[in-house]
């Protein structure tokens, strides 16, 4: 870096041993400094950059607790930081919230369409005929545990009926 390289940046508040982690990650001093002022690091400042941030649009959603990718998929999907933090508050991926709310339903009213195991299209489709997620009845979900339960009960039931022939095999014989 030339005298000239280094009057820029010392003059944007750098001091020179950060400097070089900010030109590492490709930034100039102007950039570095939008940066660095909206409290990034320059690794950090790098992740949101990749993920088409400015600065001062990836403080409201760091400011939010989201990392530069989610935050990307959010943004993507037609949400800002203050709807992301509900949907996402609430159990929803980006894309899923994005189907819900195309669809027509407040972070709520899916939460609680979605709480009684309807799925987006159920929802809508029982919204149609005038239900709504207060009214309806909970459909029943199949959980992992609920099929782990039946299988082990069937093996179970094998398991005894096979051991009630072989004993009844074994009287009858002797």
């Amino acid at each position: 870096m030339n005298d000239y390289e280094l009057k820029k940046w010392l003059g944007k508040g750098f001091k020179k041993d950060e400097i070089k982690e900010w030109m590492n990650n490709k930034f100039t001093a102007y950039e570095g400094q939008q940066w660095k002022h909206n409290g990034f690091s320059a690794s950090e400042a790098r992740l949101w950059q990749n993920e088409c941030f400015l600065p001062d649009e990836a403080k409201k959603w760091k400011n939010k607790n989201f990392d530069a990718k989610s935050a990307h998929l959010w943004k993507n999907n037609k949400f800002n930081t203050f709807e992301a933090e509900q949907w996402e508050n609430k159990g929803f991926s980006p894309i899923e919230a994005n189907e819900w709310k195309k669809r027509g339903f407040s972070v709520d009213e899916a939460s609680g369409w979605k709480n009684k195991g309807y799925s987006v299209n159920e929802a809508f489709e029982a919204k149609q005929k005038g239900e709504t997620f207060s009214t309806a009845k909970p459909k029943k979900i199949q959980t992992q545990h609920n099929l782990i339960n039946k299988k082990t009960i069937i093996i179970a039931s094998i398991i005894a009926i096979s051991a009630i022939i072989g004993i009844t095999i074994l009287v009858l014989e002797g």
